[in-house]
């Protein structure tokens, strides 16, 4: 049986807390359909605003959305695709604390432990 492994960062919880969720129809779902998630129109700039702050030259609202190199876009990315496994540990362990956290593969609800990975001698 597999391992699924996060490690979960200050900025993991600052996107968490950012969060809009909508119920239509009885469905509990992300703006993501909508616009972004963070309540903005496009989720990689809400996200840079979140984390970095406004970018330089300031964001105008009715104009294009702002360049952003690569690096900055897979990260985002990266944290992005990570929130659902937080907000599972969030909401399971009721937490929001940084760190290492794992659960069984085949466990598909809770099971997330907090963990001090082993350090190679």
């Amino acid at each position: 049986m597999g391992l699924i492994k996060i490690v979960i960062t200050e900025d993991h919880l600052k996107l968490a807390k950012q969060l809009i969720f909508s119920n239509l129809d009885g469905v509990i779902f992300a703006a993501d359909e909508v616009g972004s998630p963070f309540g903005g129109d496009d989720r990689l700039t809400d996200i840079e605003i979140i984390l970095d702050g406004v970018p330089e030259g300031g964001v105008d609202p009715f104009g294009d959305i702002p360049e952003m190199s690569d690096e900055k876009k897979e990260r985002y990315e990266k944290l992005y695709a990570d929130l659902p496994n937080v907000l599972e540990v969030i909401l399971s362990l009721q937490t929001f604390e940084t760190g290492h956290y794992k659960r069984r593969h085949h466990i598909t609800r809770g099971g997330w432990v907090k963990y001090t990975p082993k350090v190679k001698a």
